[in-house]
């Protein structure tokens, strides 16, 4: 049987690695699916994020240099400066040009609002451009494309995906000699309808060959063969269907085809600095996959466990866990949270039920009953989940195996020089920033009071002194706290830098004769700062170096307690014994602490020689812990945050502005107006079972239609992962409710779906051409 790739060009390109045009097209009247998953996947959510608040009509934005970002006729109109882009040359594109940065004072977006974008990014701009700049978006920026479909939700109801799938009357055909299944009273039944007949049979040579590719990915050795053809008995075809349906070849070949739809990978993508971005394992949700189709496990449970098994009572066998990594081994977008739960959302939605929930992210889906409000319930049931550091065993290692007291052994040795490492980065960041607290001061001083008419860059002034902005930015706050309410440590800097500098010589002495004095009950000063006051400071600046000479005595008798716990092999000092000095060392290191140096602002401060060498310290922990034969196995797994929420709407996916608050829940189109919020914990096991529920309309059909696909090589419905309204119709609707039925009805079985397809006498055709026939049924949707 003959077949037809009826996906455009663009998927080619994708396919090969570039998106390519050979000319600037004109803007499409409708554009393709894949124009438009490019577009509002890759393009749009950067639109949004990075160049609204510029160059946009969004409430509290402004148009800087007259360029509009809303819209393809705006971007190619341009602003001040000329045409933004110019469709199918990107080298031609002045929009490419402020991506790159080639002039670094045109570089978009601007250094203070983040800089230049990732590479993998502006490549994406690159490729859209140079496809012709396909956008949906009109020009007026409020309204976009929408054809014949501006109402959706209405659309949906009277489209068949969206109602129910209910009991189908298998038709009578003339040909009886020729039913074997009822998939065959489907097909035959169309095929009358149009005045065709099938194929002959196959010839069984053909079969088992066939069916050898179809179900374990190879073909039968001669032996094999032979014994086929000299089995005469009516159910030789079907022994050898059943026998390689249990053969472990079966779960390799099936389970590769669900780990494309679950877009596995053992990377996480591109890393920043070069971070070892393997999951470790990654392998393990990839064995529990191919041992799921070998053990044949109900789909509904294998959808259940892949989303939620966490949530389940396993028992002692935790195996399950490792089916978590359908949601977690996706790309990491550089550790772009909102990103990464986009994808999750993806791959539930499209994989699970053929429904484009992205598109919901920045607008209400234009052609789908997808919203913006069930695109951010979705949002916060992954945004109230999280991955373990620690990722939960699988099966416990075993004390009497040498090969696990081995790695055990090595692990321990490779973890304590990682952390000695760290350790020694940790103290010499601490040691070097709390030297420079009085610089900090200083610095926020003057950027607070610059020179009149001198306007200052935030991130281009505290990096010309070597000091970190997001510090900076802390002391500031706490500055701007201590002007409302009694800071008994910074209230003396707050007071004094409100002194104008050409009054500082008259004021400073009284204000300091008050702060030495201390006798102020209800304004009581920390009695080592009152001390900096006993003669009278000369300047800010003078100031600012008491500070930190008084801080740095501080962190160097804090490093001295620690390290004398450390050589002393004890437990590291709570704090100071001195509580006038442990409230100075909170802001230093405690919970309240203003100079921060948390995990992040370690690794912001680590410098790239240090973290080179911290990376290959990891990399061995990690080689270890993938290669070693006694490393007991992990799961990539996921669980949920201890206090889970719901998540606001961000207005045309901007992160930054933030609508109503959104319950988690079901799709309102399949779950009704009226369904209830899911409440166990973030919800991704009350998602799942309303996924996997024979009440849902989609997830069955969209199953047993990939199932079909990779044995037709096409599937009944040619766009297996959108069963939307532009989704393409399904070539036999009947039949395609009859196996999602079927499907149901007898224990979610892939494997019993399996032999109603191969056992037919439809996927036993031969694959002769017929001229007349290809003429007339073109994509050989009739089969």
């Amino acid at each position: 049987m003959k077949t037809r790739n009826r996906f455009p060009a663009i998927v080619a390109a994708l396919v090969a690695g570039g998106l390519t045009a050979t000319a600037a097209p004109a803007k499409p009247k409708k554009l393709s699916r894949e124009h438009r998953a490019f577009f509002e996947k890759k393009i749009r959510p950067v639109l949004v994020e990075h160049c609204y608040e510029c160059h946009s009509t969004a409430p509290d934005a402004k148009i800087k240099a007259g360029l509009s970002v809303e819209s393809r006729e705006d971007l190619i109109k341009g602003g001040d400066t000329g045409p933004s882009i110019v469709p199918g040359k990107p080298g031609d594109s002045l929009f490419m040009e402020t991506l790159r940065g080639d002039d670094p004072d045109l570089l978009m977006p601007p250094e203070k609002s983040g800089g230049k974008l990732p590479d993998d990014v502006i490549a994406d701009f690159a490729r859209w451009i140079k496809m012709g700049a396909p956008d949906p978006r009109t020009a007026k920026g409020a309204e976009e494309e929408a054809g014949d479909w501006a109402t959706p939700t209405e659309k949906a109801k009277t489209h068949p995906f969206f109602k129910a799938v209910k009991p189908v009357e298998v038709p009578q055909v003339k040909q009886k000699q020729l039913v074997r299944t009822p998939v065959d009273n489907f097909v035959l039944a169309r095929l009358e309808k149009e005045g065709l007949k099938p194929s002959k049979p196959a010839d069984k040579r053909t079969l088992i060959r066939r069916v050898y590719f179809d179900l374990i990915g190879y073909p039968p050795s001669q032996k094999e063969v032979n014994a086929f053809l000299a089995d005469k008995s009516p159910k030789a075809f079907e022994k050898v269907v059943d026998r390689l349906l249990k053969s472990p070849r079966y779960g390799e070949r099936w389970g590769r085809f669900w780990l494309d739809v679950a877009r596995y990978g053992d990377t996480m993508g591109t890393t920043i600095r070069n971070k070892d971005n393997r999951y470790h394992y990654g392998w393990t949700y990839r064995d529990y996959v191919i041992k799921a189709f070998n053990d044949d496990k109900p789909y509904d449970r294998f959808l259940i466990e892949q989303l939620a098994a966490d949530k389940l009572e396993l028992g002692e066998d935790k195996s399950a866990l490792a089916a978590l990594g359908f949601l977690t081994l996706g790309n990491r977008f550089n550790n772009d949270a909102n990103q990464i739960i986009d994808d999750r959302i993806d791959v539930v939605g499209r994989g699970t039920m053929g429904l484009t929930v992205t598109c919901g992210r920045c607008h209400d889906h234009k052609f789908d009953p997808i919203t913006m409000k069930d695109y951010y319930a979705w949002h916060g049931i992954f945004a109230s989940s999280e991955e373990p550091e620690e990722k939960p065993l699988l099966k416990p290692g075993d004390d009497s195996n040498p090969a696990y007291k081995e790695f055990k052994k090595e692990l321990s040795k490779r973890e304590a020089a990682l952390a000695h490492a760290r350790y020694t980065n940790e103290v010499a960041i601490a040691k070097k920033q709390h030297s420079l607290v009085g610089d900090y001061l200083i610095a926020t001083h003057e950027f607070a009071h610059p020179e009149k008419g001198k306007k200052l860059n935030r991130t281009t002034f505290f990096r010309a002194r070597d000091l970190d902005t997001t510090i900076a930015s802390l002391i500031d706050r706490r500055f701007k706290a201590a002007a409302k309410k009694h800071d008994p440590i910074f209230g003396p800097w707050v007071a004094l830098s409100a002194v104008p500098k050409a009054d500082f010589a008259a004021k400073a002495p009284g204000l300091a004769k008050q702060f030495a004095a201390n006798a102020d009950a209800k304004k009581k000063l920390n009695p080592m700062v009152a001390k900096l006051f006993e003669t009278a400071p000369e300047s800010m600046a003078d100031l600012a170096k008491r500070y930190g000479s008084l801080f740095n005595n501080i962190a160097a008798d804090w490093r001295a307690q620690v390290a004398k716990a450390r050589k002393a092999k004890k437990p590291t000092p709570g704090k100071l014994a001195n509580a006038n000095a442990e409230q100075l060392r909170q802001l230093l290191h405690g919970d309240k602490q203003v100079f921060a140096l948390d995990d992040r602002a370690i690794r912001r401060l680590t410098s790239q020689r240090t973290d080179a060498r911290l990376n290959l310290l990891i990399r061995k922990v990690n080689d270890l812990k993938i290669t070693h034969p006694g490393a007991p196995p992990r799961a990539m797994a996921m669980v949920d945050k201890a206090k889970p929420r719901n998540s606001p709407i961000f207005l045309r996916g901007n992160p930054g502005s933030r609508g109503d608050i959104i319950n988690r829940q079901f799709l309102e189109i399949l779950g009704g107006s009226d369904a209830k919020a899911f409440t166990n914990g973030s919800g991704r096991l009350e998602l799942a079972k309303a996924i996997a529920s024979k009440d849902n309309h989609l997830t069955a059909r969209v199953m047993v239609n990939r199932i079909w696909l990779h044995h037709f090589g096409q599937g009944i419905v040619t766009s297996p992962s959108d069963f939307g309204l532009i989704g393409e119709p399904p070539s036999h609707p009947q039949l395609l409710d009859w196996l999602a039925r079927e499907f149901m009805e007898n224990n979610w079985s892939i494997k019993h779906i399996h032999r109603k397809i191969l056992l037919s006498s439809t996927w036993q055709q031969a694959s002769d051409d017929n001229p007349a026939y290809a003429e007339q049924d073109q994509g050989n949707f009739l089969l």
